[in-house]
């Protein structure tokens, strides 16, 4: 199994509507280096964390799996690690959700940030950050 890793820092700096002044993320997503037809079991996988220039250490928040049913459009989808913070919780269902349904294929989301980052900062909007990830995946996957 060959995979691909990529990197992306994203804030809301990088859109015209400056409505959500936040810490940037970094998106990491790792994807089967070829378009595999007969094995949709490989999964993606993309963590997203707070970009902060603390010394702080960053700890796994939130880890959330979705697959896509055999033969149908349903998604399966279950927290494997979940958090007290909702906003966090729900990003990464929504981002493992919508990358199982668009590709196919199992997905893994984590978030990772510190403490004060997950506690402290106000978010990103959450239809921004997921859609900053389907079109990473879309540029990744041919």
């Amino acid at each position: 199994m060959l995979v691909k890793t990529i990197i992306k820092t994203v804030s809301s700096e990088d859109e015209e509507s400056n409505r959500f002044q936040s810490v940037p993320i970094e998106i990491i997503a790792t994807i089967p280096e070829i378009k595999d037809t007969e094995n949709k079991r490989i999964p993606i996988s993309i963590t997203l964390r707070h970009v902060n220039d603390s010394q702080e250490m960053s700890k796994l928040q939130c880890y959330h799996y979705a697959i896509p049913k055999r033969d149908s459009s349903d998604i399966i989808d279950v927290p494997l690690l979940d958090t007290p913070n909702n906003w966090i919780s729900e990003v990464t269902r929504k981002i493992s959700i919508s990358t199982a349904k668009k590709y196919h294929k199992p997905c893994y989301t984590a978030w990772s940030s510190s403490e004060a980052m997950s506690n402290g900062i106000s978010p990103m909007d959450q239809l921004y950050i997921l859609k900053k990830c389907i079109n990473l995946l879309d540029t990744l996957i041919v």
